[in-house]
């Protein structure tokens, strides 16, 4: 495990605290790695930061050993599909989001921040999954009682 930075954990602080935000989601790569010290493979990760500094990582199982070596405080793990089991990313990281929320002790009321705007992310991986409108239903679900707001878009005031 990488050694948390924390220069960077103390911009995003600001950042939050700024743009009066309780938790940040990325789900860019590019985002993710800026959050947690973790370049996801596929694009199917998840990074929450609060405004305290702690970070969660949300990721495929077959990317623990990846993510591990990031400094999230708290990494919980999606199943990456199975015929068994057929579901979409979004739903099989939506459990585990709710999980990393109550390791973290977040309350139920929270003002959250996300990636809504169009955006550039440099390539990683031959392909890669990209959340989309798919992650209102993710933060509906593990957060019921936020607000969500696009990050992009919020009031300084």
């Amino acid at each position: 495990m990488q050694p948390k930075d924390q220069e960077r954990t103390e911009r995003i602080r600001n950042a939050l605290r700024a743009a009066h935000l309780d938790l940040f989601l990325c789900t860019l790569p590019s985002n993710v790695l800026m959050l947690s010290g973790y370049w996801p493979v596929v694009g199917s990760a998840l990074a929450v930061a609060t405004r305290d500094g702690a970070i969660a990582v949300i990721s495929p199982e077959d990317e623990r050993k990846l993510a591990e070596r990031g400094w999230a405080d708290v990494l919980h793990t999606f199943p990456s599909g199975s015929l068994e089991n057929l579901q979409t990313v979004p739903e099989a990281a939506m459990h585990p989001l709710a999980e990393a929320a109550k390791a973290m002790h977040l309350p139920p009321k929270l003002r959250i921040g996300f990636e809504g705007k169009a955006s550039f992310d440099p390539a990683g991986y031959a392909a890669k999954f990209i959340y989309g409108a798919g992650i209102h239903e993710i933060l509906n679900t593990a957060f019921p009682e936020a607000r969500v707001l696009y990050a992009s878009v919020v009031s300084h005031k």
